[in-house]
């Protein structure tokens, strides 16, 4: 079943916000504070921006594996595609086939470009 990317990405947004706004908090502890808390203490607060830090970079990795998998599954698309552009381009020998071809070229460079998106 394919992946619906934008769902996704829509997730992942979300929950990497909640996530930045609790990493921008534990960042805003000044040093003046930490020093005032136990050993123990500073460290669990290393430690819950380091997990929070980590889980940002988790979502990343999906959200790019994600891409990643959707644009993989229209290569072949893609490729048949900058095939037929080549062909077009190919085709164009004089000023009437350029002026002939422009429209079809163009078609085809909006269809890879919807691709890509």
């Amino acid at each position: 079943m394919p992946v619906d990317v934008d769902a996704v990405l829509a997730s992942v947004a979300v929950t990497r916000a909640a996530l930045v706004q609790v990493q921008r908090k534990l960042s805003a502890i000044s040093e003046a504070a930490l020093d005032k808390l136990s050993k123990q203490e500073q460290e669990a607060w290393a430690a819950e921006l380091a997990a929070t830090s980590n889980a940002i970079v988790k979502l990343d990795t999906v959200a790019l594996q994600s891409i990643n998998a959707d644009f993989a599954g229209r290569v072949p698309e893609l490729e048949q595609k900058a095939a037929e552009l080549a062909a077009k381009l190919q085709k164009m020998k004089d000023v009437a086939d350029i002026i002939a071809s422009v429209g079809k070229v163009i078609a085809i460079v909006t269809e890879i470009a919807g691709l890509i998106k």
